[in-house]
This record gives C-alpha cells, structure tokens and sequence, in this order.
C-alpha cells in the first residue's frame, strides 16, 4: 500500500469492489489514497483457506451477518471473511498493439488479437520461459509439451520456429525464434525474471476460454497435480495474486500459503503456493503427461474448501419447514444452493400472479366482483346482495363469485397448511367463494412469497462471493503509519490477498456530510443547486429518502425568498423536496446574527455553526469546531436546590471548568506537526495549513477553529429551579433567556482572556441525552418535570411532549438562536408529509425568519416498505403489500435515519413526540 500510495494519481486506477445489494464483485474507481498517522494496535486476519489481511483493530473487513446481508465487522468479531467466488470482466475482443516493441524484420506484425493458443503460449512462457534477444526458451521437459508449444507458436505466427537445444547430450530448453518484437512484448507483458512475473492485465477481461487456456499453460509447465490437488508454487506474489482472480474468473475456490523453504542459502526467497481441491479440478484443463494425473485428481468425491454458508440454514429452514430436510442435516454447498435458487425460481408468482392476489386481498375489489355479477342473478338472493353492496359490506360467502385459482393445491407450492385463517382453524378448499377466506389465503401466499423471493435474492448474493471461515487473529507489529483508499460507490475494495475491506469509515456508515445550497445565482450554480434537489426529490433507487448528504438551503430576501428573486423557483422546488424528504433543511442569511456575513454562514452536521475568527478571515469555509463540552444544566439546578443565585454561582463554576478543559484538548491538539496530517494539513484544507513545514505545529493552524461549550436540558432546568417551562410560561421563557445570556456572556469573557474562539452550542445530544438523566436520577430521585422520563430535553428545546402551537414553538425558541453562536436549531413536529400542502411549509419558513431563527427543519414520520417501495404513514405492515419489513425514517437530534437506530433514550424522546399544531386546532 505504501508503494501505492506514492504512485497514486487520480483517474488512473480502478479495484475490484463487492456490491452490497447483489454480492456482484465490480470494477471501480479508486478515488483517493490516505496515509494516516497510527494510533490503533494492527491484526492480521488469516482465513483456513489461506488468504489474509492485516488492518487496525477498529477497521471493518467485510463479511455476510446472519440475516444474509452483506455487512462489516472489525477483526474481533469477524467470524468469516468474504473471498470473490465470480468475476465477470469481458471485452468482445482484446488486441495487442506491439508497434511500440522493437522492429523484427523477419515477422513483420504489428497487431495480435488474443487468442486461446496465444494465452496458453503466455501461461507456458509465465511458467517456465525467458527471452534473450529474438529468442524465446521454454524449459518443459515434457515432449508432449514442447510439440504443443510448436503448435501455439505457429498458430500465433506461421513462421515461427523451434529446436532443442541440449548439452553434453542432454535435453535442455526448447529454442523458439521469434524475433525481437514478440519477445520484448512477451517479457513486457508477463515479466523476466522469477520474481517478476506476472499476468498480463488483458487475460483478467478474456472469456472463460482464454482464462482456461492460460492456465492450461502456466499449470502444464509449473504445476504439480497430487491425488487431491493441483498446486502451483512461484515466488513472485503478483503471479500469487494474479493466479488467485484467473481461479475467481472460473468460479474456482483456491487456497494460499506462504514460506521460505528450509535452507542454508541467505538468497533462498519465500514461496508462494495456490493449491486448488481435486474436487474442482475438472473445472480445468492440463496438456501433457500430467493430463491423466489431473483426470484422477478430478474423482475426488468430497471437498474440503472451507466456505461457511450456515448462516443460510435457519432462512432456509424458514420458508421450506420439513420439506428441504437435506438442509437441516448437510453442508450447505454452492451446487446445493443453486439448486434451491432454482426451484424458489419456479415456485415464485408470476407478475400477473402476484398483481391478482394483490387483488384479492383488497376489500374493494371483491366488492366490484359482487356488482358485476348482480345483474346475471335472478334468484331471491339478488334483493339480499344489493343491500350489502348499497351498504358497502361484503357478504361472507357467494356463489356467483368466480374461482381464480385453484387455492388448495396452490398451498404446497408455497409450503403452506390448508389452514389459512389459525384463530378460526377455517381450511380452503379449491371452489372456496368466501372472500374473507381468499383474502386471508391470499395475504399468507403473498407473504411467504415474499421470504421465497427475498431467500432466492440473499442465495443468489451469496453465490457470488466465497465467505471463508476465520482460522486465527493474530497482533501484528505496530507501524506507525498505515494506508487506505476510497473507492467509488461500494465503499469496499480486494485486498491484494483477496479479502474484501471496508473504505477507511468505520462501522459501514455513510459520510456524514453537509450541502449548503441556494444563494448562486450564477448559471452553472443554479444548475447544479437544480441538479441536487432534483436528485432528492427523485429518492435513491426504488424512490427510498437519502440519508446523507444533509441539505441546508440558504433562504435570503433578493436572492430566493420572495417572488421576482433569481432563484425564488429554487425555494419552491426546495420547500418541495422538504415536504416529501425532509431534506433540506433551511439556513437564514438574514436572521440578525447571520446578516453582517452576507450568504457565507454554513451549518454543518446537526446544527454546528463556524463563522466569527478572532484570528482571520471569517468564513465557514476550511475551518471546524475543534472541540465541545456539554453542561448538565438539570444538575447545576438540583445541586442549587432552586436558589437562583446559588445557581448562577455553581454555573460559572462548572462554565470555568469546561473552559479549562477545551483549553487542555486544544493544548493537546497542538502538539500534533503538520505530518501527522496527511490529508487535513498536508492537502491544505484547513485554513492556514499552506503556511506550514512538516515538522511546525498545527498550533496556529487550529486556532482559526471553535471551542464550544454547549448545554443540555433547559427545559428540566427551569422545572427544577421555578415549577415551569419556557413552553408554557412567559416567567421560565425570560429566566431561561437569562440563563443562555449568562453563559454567552461567560463564554465571550473567554475569547477575550485566552484569544481564542469561545462559542456557546446548543447541544444536539444523542447518548448523552439519557446519561445525564440516569446519573441525576440515581442521585436525586424521581422528581417530576426532571429525572421522570429517559431522556433530558435537548438544548433550548421546548419539550417534544407539549402541546403547543408552530407559531408559539418557533417564536420562543427563536430567542435563543442568536445567544448560540457555535450552533442552533429548531423544528416544527407534523403528522405526516405536507405533500400537497406547500404553503403550510412556506408559512412555517417564513415565520420561522420572523422570528429570528437561524436554522430550522420541518419533522415527520416517512414509513417506506422494503418490499414494494410504498411510501407513507403507517404503523403496522405495508398497507399495499402487507409486508412488515418497513423502513421507518425519523430525525434525530440534526440528521435522518431509522428509528432502529436510535438508542434507547432516543427511542422514548420519539415515542412522547407530538405534533404541533396550527393556531385554533389545538389537540
């Protein structure tokens, strides 16, 4: 990697890369190299079937969970590792351009397509050849061979030649004239030396016919087929490797292993052996005498390739219950798995199928059966049927309903008792004419085809990849530099060794990254702010939310706030995407604090805000937040025993120790050189880094940045100090006001004492929400308005439990914006997106600029169905397809995710959440 690393440029390289979604592995782009100062301990992840990695303890290897996903995890609960098992790169047809090789006037050629014979010619010469001058030699032994070789040579050029060499009467090499240019490329191409050779790149994209034939080559002359195996041993490790994706192109498991042999020679250089299983030996082909050798090696009857599938046995078990015993007792192996692929594949419904039972389940549907069979009934019943259908009820049996399907027998299709209503114990039979019953049979179908459908898919996936069990971790020496790269789309990319890895992001996250947008008024920006919200509005795939990026739009009068504004078009568009995505968010240049920076203010993650610099230009731009403490403003009132100036006393206490501090973790920081920041220092992102040597202190580099002091819990701290909330009292609104003024205040006097950027943030607490309230409840008790729920209120916030109107939440809250210079925001609550609602939302805006807000979002539940992509409200399963595999999308703190990925805390925030309401609606 470090050889890597300083060759990289961008553009230039591509890695093999695993698809998360399919399991494909694909070809990508590698869009970045890092070397990082290290500061984690390095293990090396060995797999029994040889091949390994060696990452830090807290970087991710990819793997498949037992749901069937493909996942990551880092070395110390890495159970299996994933290893290509396919590979599918081809061109049409791939030619060599040898003019830029030396003249050969005897054979004149300056194109060669690859061909069958000229790959096995390549895999002889990779295995046992060199070339001198015009000369190809071909050390085989093997009188077979060296007629084949006769034959490959004149099928590349007709007038190529060969003789034996020999010495003292001996046979030694097969001499091949082939002039200067063939056998400059061939040594260009496949290397010279031992430990130099390699595969050249092009048989990597050839058919499987090429691939075969390589190999044919390089296994005939340098293999070794034993009674269970084929190996080959070189001591090049790029041939190793290059051997390793041939044997993936095929669909072949292969097993590594390196040494250096047992001698007494100080040159002898470690060996590197790629052994495949008699088992799939047959997947191959060897010329010569070792051709019968490889025939029975081919007979083996077992494999020991030790691949783990078992987390596909309990899915498995799942949808095919006592009918796929050969799963519950046996290997699960990939010809075995394709053979459950395949008859999931017939067992599965039609589209036709599926619409139809769609159909059956849906009341509606049954109803319009009814009225068109009305007027064909001439019996008394015709009078009864009319009054149901007058009423809108469906009657429980009919005979004039038609038979769809023939729905007792469709149940062994899908592995399902004839039971299909349990509380009733009611059976169907294939004539059934009750639709309660057919909806019932219908939904059951439908949903275990569902997890029929899903299986096929995560076998499928599975089928791509080889994922190896783990033999050992073992603590390898500490570096103290370590390298990574980036790769396009799948964050994931081989190893040299043939493991995948995880991009440098720990944990399998997507960057947690901000857009500010809106205020370019110019072409090209107008197109690309167009582009983005477009893209959002559009959702990823199937039409799911992003996550990530955060949107921040920048609302600004004469730039886009109000008709006959440039990019006025733009804050529709963006109040659009809002009312579906949630996303964006809106920033406003004109809120009184953000006024005297034009459109520079940017809010980055939850709400950070980084503008005013005591030592330099004031912008947003390459500067950060460098470090934050958070005040349990709840305990500083419980310790002060609601005495209001004992509590202003034990707040400047705690605001000097948070001080001390930020001071000590920028003191640290300091210390750090410009070298130790590859990419942040050394890249010149930050600001003022340009200005550095290697070896200088970031001191006056990260002095540009904030020191925050942040706070949580107002709302508990007003309870505790007066009985109220600022939600819900003029009084606790202006001791609240005073409270935040005080810290502003202390927080300036810093800045001035210690010429550094103190700043106030409103804190956007996640885990630290429910620790503070657990430590003061413990300590305190159980006290109403305070320690009585999971969860301390975040920042100014009034509490997400009160009801309260939009205009009211805003217009108190907003108050608090210009106090919180490092960092603010707040959020109106609503039921459900306002699609078609969109002057709600601009209303809420605009208010929300009246009132001095500086950043602000609109919140609502958005449910998407993983299985039919239907998006909504709803609580339970997919309304359209009945489906309980729901993405259910909430916003936490400052950022979208799934509410399954809340902590326990935050889970109870969201359950006491509670919409707010327009002014004379209240609820």
């Amino acid at each position: 990697m470090a050889d890597f690393h300083e060759k990289y440029t961008p553009g230039r390289y591509q890695a093999l890369s695993v698809n998360y979604q399919t399991g494909a592995v694909e070809l990508k782009d590698i869009t970045g190299s890092y070397k990082h100062v290290n500061f984690h301990s390095l293990y090396t992840v060995r797999l029994k079937s040889g091949q390994q990695v060696t990452v830090t303890d807290n970087h991710s290897v990819m793997t498949i969970g037992e749901d069937g996903n493909i996942a990551t995890a880092v070395p110390s609960t890495l159970k299996r590792a994933l290893v290509p098992r396919r590979l599918v790169m081809e061109r049409e047809e791939i030619t060599f351009d040898l003019s830029g090789y030396p003249v050969s006037t005897r054979y004149p050629f300056h194109r060669l397509k690859l061909t069958p014979s000229l790959a096995k010619l390549m895999g002889l010469y990779t295995a046992e050849g060199f070339v001198d001058g015009s000369t190809l030699y071909l050390a085989l032994f093997d009188r077979e061979l060296e007629q084949e070789a006769r034959t490959l040579l004149r099928q590349v050029h007709p007038k190529f030649s060969a003789r034996l060499r020999k010495y003292r009467g001996k046979t030694r090499v097969l001499a091949c004239n082939v002039g200067r240019r063939f056998a400059a490329f061939l040594a260009d191409k496949c290397g010279r030396r031992a430990e130099n050779k390699r595969i050249p790149s092009e048989i990597y994209f050839a058919g499987p016919e090429v691939v075969r034939a390589f190999l044919d080559g390089y296994l005939s002359g340098d293999g070794t087929v034993g009674a269970n195996r084929v190996t080959a041993t070189t001591v090049s490790k790029e041939l190793r490797d290059g051997l390793q994706l041939l044997f993936c192109k095929l669909g072949l498991p292969v097993s590594l292993r390196s040494a250096l042999p047992q001698t007494q020679f100080a040159s002898a250089r470690e060996r590197h052996l790629v052994a495949l299983g008699g088992y799939y030996s047959a997947g191959i082909e060897i010329s010569g005498s070792k051709s019968e050798q490889l025939y029975l090696a081919s007979q083996t009857p077992g494999e020991q390739t030790p691949y783990d599938y078992e987390y596909l046995r309990p899915l498995i078990k799942e949808v095919y219950g006592v009918h796929c015993q050969n799963a519950l007792h046996y290997r699960l192996s990939p010809e075995y798995l394709e053979q459950i692929a395949a008859d999931l594949e017939g067992r599965l419904l039609s589209g036709e199928e599926e619409t139809l039972l769609k159909n059956l389940t849906d009341r509606q549907f049954w109803l319009d059966c009814l009225a068109k069979a009305l007027p064909g009934i001439e019996t008394t019943g015709k009078a009864h049927l009319r009054k149901k259908l007058r009423a809108g009820k469906l009657t429980r049996f009919s005979k004039y309903l038609p038979i769809f399907f023939p729905y007792k027998d469709m149940l062994a299709r899908f592995f399902l008792p004839e039971t299909v209503d349990p509380e009733t114990g009611s059976r169907i039979k294939n004539n059934c004419r009750s639709p309660q019953l057919v909806a019932a049979w219908a939904k059951q179908v439908l949903r275990q085809n569902r997890k029929m459908r899903h299986l096929r898919e995560t076998i499928l996936r599975a089928l791509q990849l080889w994922p190896m069990q783990v033999k050992e971790l073992r603590k390898a020496p500490h570096e103290k530099y370590v390298y990574d790269i980036s790769v396009a789309d799948n964050e994931n990319f081989l190893t040299a060794e043939g493991i995948f890895v995880h991009n440098s992001r720990a944990g399998a996250q997507v960057p947690f990254s901000s857009l500010n947008l809106g205020t370019d008024t110019t072409e090209e920006g107008r197109l690309v702010t167009r582009a983005v919200l477009e893209a959002f509005k559009r959702g990823l795939g199937r039409g799911e939310s992003p996550i990530f990026p955060n949107l921040v739009f920048r609302v600004k009068k004469g730039i886009n706030f109000d008709p006959g504004d440039p990019n006025y078009d733009l804050y529709r568009l963006a109040l659009e995407v809002a009312a579906r995505r949630m996303n964006p968010t809106f920033s406003f240049m004109d809120s009184s604090f953000n006024r005297s920076y034009g459109d520079e203010v940017s809010y980055m993650g939850c709400r950070t805000r980084v503008i005013a610099n005591r030592h330099g230009e004031e912008v947003s731009a390459r500067r950060g937040n460098i470090a934050f403490v958070t005040i349990n403003l709840p305990r500083v009132a419980l310790e002060s025993r609601g005495n209001g100036d004992t509590f202003f006393l034990n707040l400047d206490r705690v605001l000097r120790l948070a001080a001390r501090q930020l001071l000590h973790r920028y003191e640290v920081l300091s210390r750090l050189q410009k070298k130790d920041l590859p990419f942040l220092m050394g890249e010149h992102l930050y600001m003022g880094s340009e200005k550095l040597g290697p070896e200088d202190s970031i001191r006056e580099v990260i002095k540009h940045g904030t020191l925050a002091i942040g706070f949580i819990g107002l709302c508990e701290t007003l309870n505790a100090l007066i009985g109220k909330h600022h939600g819900e009292d003029e009084e606790a609104l202006q001791l609240g006001l005073r409270i935040i003024e005080h810290i502003r205040r202390r927080t300036d006097q810093y800045a001035e004492e210690y010429d550094l950027n103190f700043v106030v943030l409103a804190t956007p607490a996640e885990g630290l929400a429910g620790r503070f309230v657990a430590m003061d409840r413990e300590r305190f008790g159980l006290l109403p308005g305070v320690t009585d729920k999971d969860y301390y209120t975040n920042s100014f916030h009034i509490p997400v439990n009160y009801a309260i109107t939009m205009h009211d939440k805003i217009a108190r809250e907003g108050q608090f914006h210009r106090l919180c210079n490092a960092g603010h925001i707040s959020y109106v609550e609503l039921e459900a997106p306002p699609l078609h609602n969109l002057e709600a939302v601009d209303r809420i805006v605009r208010h929300m600029a009246e009132s001095d807000v500086g950043y602000g979002g609109i919140n609502f539940p958005v449910d998407e169905c993983r299985s039919c992509a239907f998006s909504g409200v709803f609580p339970g399963e997919c309304p359209r397809c009945g489906s309980t595999d729901i993405r259910r999308i909430r916003r936490i703190t400052g950022y979208l995710t799934t509410n399954d990925r809340f902590n326990s805390a935050k889970r109870s925030e969201l359950r006491d959440r509670r919409p707010h309401f327009m002014a004379g609606c209240r609820k």
